[in-house]
């Protein structure tokens, strides 16, 4: 996120690419490469360091 101050009043906005980035390795690790992780946590295993795709 984003602190912006103006006077009194502070602004707090996302940061999409700090968001993009995430969502991306959380899919490319978590999720196998697709978007459909399920709704199980056994479904989105990390896979261990240097493994196979």
């Amino acid at each position: 996120m984003v602190d912006q101050r103006e006077g009194r009043v502070i602004r707090v906005r996302a940061n999409y690419a700090q968001m993009n980035a995430l969502i991306a390795y959380l899919t490319e690790n978590c999720c196998a490469g697709t978007a459909d992780c399920g709704p199980t946590p056994t479904a989105c295993k990390p896979r261990k360091k240097g493994a196979s795709k």
